[in-house]
């Protein structure tokens, strides 16, 4: 993040934004080619910041309050005063009429700041680790909003906040990372065009049949809370790419599941996964598994029948013996079969020709099998015993 005068690639996105000939913020593409300034000392013209990002710390002083004088830098597109004990907004920061991101992260504030309502080009509202208790009635006029982290705010009103999020029908990401919920509201149904939640860090127990009602949703993830199931629902979420449900309570797989024909990545690591693997069958799309820390005594056959799964993880397991089918997974370029109790592999390992990688850490593998698993994988893949 050094501080630098703005590329001549971009001195017409500038002018674009100079007074009288803006017409709205800059295209992303061209922000992105911005510089970001890091200490408002190194700054010579106000409207050449177009990002700023102050960090309380050992690097600099905090702040202790909202910074009244940056309504000078009228061309402030992105904004993040990240763990400066701030606990109120000014509200001259309306003024910065292109702010397009506001990131508030690690403060002591107790509220949503009702003063950033009515900015209307404010799509990313970032507000980890503050006290935040509820969100005002006015962040309903918020249609713009696309993106809300209130990740590690542990005294959240979720019901309260969702009442207010179920208007906001733009909203396509929204983190509540670590907020020790026990429930997730079933107002969670209407965010239709939600494309991504992070539910991580907290206790949830059973989710709402309502969260099947999330059709756009790409990505979810659930790890570390205790989740025995998934609701049936779930399985008509089909464009579902990425799901994580790590360190949960799951003793089979939910048949839910199943019905996920678009997951591409699908993390059940840390559970107590024994039983049932039949939900893994339909899931042709699958690139990444991660098994790893379960009970399992062998790999199921739904996974060996998976020709396009390129990563997969079973560390931590009771598997003693490997199937001849596991040389069918030809597209497979990272197995990780550490800690086990495998002392001889299958000849077949030898048909893996894209393997990059293999982990036999843990493993009671004599001296002679793992030189005999040597010559079967490819030349040049690595290999951890």
């Amino acid at each position: 993040m050094k501080t630098h005068t703005i590329p001549t690639t971009v001195a017409l996105a500038w002018a674009l934004t100079a007074p009288g000939f803006s017409q709205g913020p800059l295209r992303p593409e061209w922000l992105a080619q911005m510089p970001t300034y890091t200490h408002m000392d190194s700054i010579r013209h106000p409207n050449d910041v177009f990002k700023l990002y102050l960090e309380g710390g050992l690097a600099q002083p905090k702040l202790g309050e909202f910074p009244y004088d940056l309504v000078i830098y009228q061309n402030l597109h992105e904004l993040r005063l990240v763990d400066h004990d701030i606990e109120f907004i000014s509200e001259e920061i309306a003024e910065l009429r292109y702010l397009c991101l506001l990131d508030l992260s690690w403060n002591k504030l107790y509220t949503f700041p009702p003063e950033i309502v009515n900015m209307p080009h404010l799509r990313e509202v970032v507000l980890v680790g503050n006290p935040i208790r509820y969100a005002p009635f006015e962040i309903e006029q918020m249609e713009q909003l696309r993106v809300l982290d209130l990740s590690q705010n542990k005294d959240l009103e979720v019901d309260r906040l969702f009442k207010h999020l179920s208007v906001l029908h733009g909203l396509e990401h929204l983190g509540l990372q670590g907020c020790e919920l026990k429930s997730l509201p079933e107002q969670v149904a209407t965010l239709v065009n939600l494309r991504s939640i992070n539910l991580s860090q907290n206790r949830i127990k059973q989710l709402p049949d309502g969260i099947a009602s999330c059709t756009s949703m790409e990505r979810l993830c659930l790890s570390q809370n205790e989740l025995r199931d998934l609701p049936r629902p779930m399985s008509g979420m089909a464009r579902l790419k990425q799901i994580d449900l790590s360190a949960n309570a799951l003793e089979k797989l939910p048949a839910a599941l199943g019905g996920m024909v678009a997951l591409e990545r699908l993390m059940l690591r840390d559970n107590r996964i024994a039983g049932s693997t039949e939900a893994l069958a339909s899931l042709a799309a699958l690139r990444e598994l991660d098994l790893s820390n379960n009970q399992l005594r062998q790999i199921p056959m739904e996974v060996l029948g998976m020709d396009s799964l390129k990563v997969l993880s079973l560390s931590g397991n009771l598997i003693t013996d490997l199937p001849a089918e596991l040389g069918q997974m030809t597209q497979l370029e990272h197995l990780d079969l550490s800690y086990n109790g495998l002392s001889r592999l299958p000849d077949e390992l030898s048909l893996l020709a894209n393997l990059k990688s293999i982990n036999l850490q843990g493993n009671p593998l004599t001296p002679s099998e793992f030189d005999r698993v040597m010559r079967m994988v490819p030349e040049g893949a690595f290999m951890m015993r």
